[in-house]
């Protein structure tokens, strides 16, 4: 089956203060990936998502993160 309408919604909330949460909604199987994105001296990121949902958050993390690095995936 080819799946030509891959439509996604992506959203970013901010859960606590030093803990985020991004989904990504992919409506043609009806499924939410969340990530969790724990901010604190040494950051770790919960992944979920696709590989693909990847490429569209890590800016934000970067940009979240400033010059801290994440200690762990």
């Amino acid at each position: 089956i080819i799946i030509k309408n891959r439509q996604r919604r992506n959203k970013m909330t901010k859960i606590d203060e030093d803990l985020i949460q991004f989904t990504e909604v992919l409506p043609f199987v009806n499924l939410a990936c969340h990530q969790y994105l724990l901010n604190t001296e040494e950051p770790i990121l919960f992944q979920t998502g696709t590989a693909n949902y990847s490429a569209i958050i890590i800016p934000q993390i970067k940009k979240i993160l400033g010059e801290k690095k994440l200690k762990k995936i």
